[in-house]
């Protein structure tokens, strides 16, 4: 429980999970920005995993950051897309 300076205290959860260190692995992290812009995270993160076979296993928040245990070949990837509406 956190104590409040004002008002009433309230429970607090977070989400998270451990990364657990073995030899020779290592978590990249990549910053991914779409040009166009993409309004909505869904289409972004469709985007990304149409990728998928390039990157691997990888997490990707739906914004800005890309994280996978492989180093990717290349900074920048253009990819042709159709989005339909």
């Amino acid at each position: 429980m956190i104590a409040a300076r004002i008002g009433e205290g309230c429970d607090v959860t977070a989400n998270y999970f451990e990364v657990f260190k073995r030899p020779n692995w290592h978590l990249m992290k990549y910053g991914v920005s779409f040009n166009p812009h993409i309004e909505t995270m869904d289409e972004r993160k469709a985007i990304v995993r149409q990728q998928g076979e390039k990157i691997g296993v990888y997490f990707f928040d739906g914004g800005k950051w890309l994280y996978c245990a492989r180093r990717l070949p290349e900074v920048t990837v253009a990819v042709a897309i159709f989005i339909c509406h």
